[in-house]
């Protein structure tokens, strides 16, 4: 879950080690607080959703490094 592990990486960069690895350990027992999937493996309990256009997934997220943010940069095009 080469993917999925970057974007964790991320957010324990963004939000501290100890927050999130709390909230995939409690996915992982069975919480609605952390789901990923990649490539056929899956970790967490999936959220029970009515609406499936109003769920917050990973593939609609674009993770921009905090460096970056600081300095105003922006990814995809010129500013």
């Amino acid at each position: 879950m080469p993917v999925v592990t970057a974007w964790i990486d991320e957010m324990r960069k963004a939000f501290g080690v100890d927050v999130v690895n709390q909230q995939i350990k409690r996915g992982m027992k069975g919480e609605q607080t952390f789901f990923a999937t990649e490539n056929g493996h899956t970790v967490g309990t999936a959220m029970d959703v009515p609406d499936p256009d109003k769920v917050f997934s990973g593939d609609r997220l674009l993770v921009i490094p905090m460096q970056e943010v600081r300095k105003g940069g922006k990814r995809g095009g010129s500013a």
